[in-house]
């Protein structure tokens, strides 16, 4: 079995389509940032406007509080329907939430000690507790559903 050196094995073939996959990724992704950068030079004004929009803002707190309070609601409303849904993946999120709240709050206990950090610590293990708790019930329904009875 006598190969010539340009002959590529099976081997060698997939790791150069890989390889050129991955070099058309880089570029596609390259030329869409570059689309993406012009079209934000042609977005300033609006962005002027939100700039506008966010000082008038900072002069009405009780109007950006109520309007948070109120997104807030909507969103948990969403939340509360993709847990419903979609169990497992949302204990997961619930769990990465966590973690990252307890870095953050960990990263800035550090300095000086203040017991509202401590606290959102607590809240993030007790975060992390529900997402487990979620994961391994939404585990459990699946189960029971498969199930004879």
């Amino acid at each position: 079995m006598n190969k010539e050196p340009w002959q590529l094995t099976t081997l060698s073939r997939s790791k150069v389509l890989d390889f050129t996959f991955k070099i058309g990724i880089v570029l596609v992704l390259a030329i869409l940032s570059q689309s993406f950068l012009a079209e934000l030079r042609t977005l300033e004004p609006f962005i002027s406007l939100l700039q506008q929009l966010k000082n008038g803002l900072l002069q009405h707190p009780g109007i950006v509080a109520a309007c948070l309070a109120l997104s807030a609601i909507i969103l948990g409303g969403f939340i509360s329907l993709w847990k419903q849904r979609a169990q497992t993946s949302y204990g997961m999120a619930e769990i990465v939430f966590g973690a990252l709240l307890s870095y953050n709050s960990i990263v800035k206990l550090s300095p000086n000690f203040e017991f509202a950090k401590l606290f959102a610590v607590g809240t993030a293990i007790y975060v992390i507790a529900r997402g487990f708790n979620n994961v391994r019930d939404a585990r459990g329904t699946r189960l029971e559903q498969v199930s004879p009875a």
